[in-house]
């Protein structure tokens, strides 16, 4: 499988690079998600 021949700074090297990669995408879904754009009209649709 994957983990033969991996040593153990290879795979804590993967992992944080895989939590790296995850944290960037989620900080730019919510980013783009909460844009001010958004939660402007979210707050006039409840008002009118």
């Amino acid at each position: 499988m994957l983990n033969v021949g991996m040593t153990q700074t290879t795979r804590i090297l993967m992992w944080l690079m895989l939590i790296a990669l995850a944290a960037l995408v989620s900080y730019i879904g919510f980013r783009g998600y909460l844009s001010p754009e958004l939660l402007i009209n979210f707050a006039n649709s409840f008002y009118c």
